[in-house]
């Protein structure tokens, strides 16, 4: 409840920095972020099917900003 608070206090259009990264074509931390969490999951045999979405979902783009091939 005190983190949803704290949230709760920012301005509506308030962006994380891997979104503004992903919105102004630049290299983010999707494959640290998301990325790890799918490797981990799938290492472990846990289903991580929100995490792997978000991480194909921004891959391309990642491809695109040219962080990754």
């Amino acid at each position: 409840d005190k983190t949803v608070g704290f949230i709760d206090t920012f301005p509506y259009n308030t962006t994380s920095s891997l979104t503004r990264d992903v919105m102004e074509g630049k290299p983010s931390e999707i494959e640290y972020q998301n990325g790890t969490v799918v490797r981990l999951g799938e290492k472990y045999g846990i289903p991580t099917p929100v995490n792997r979405f978000v991480y194909t979902s921004i891959l391309p783009m990642e491809i695109r900003a040219g962080k990754l091939k």
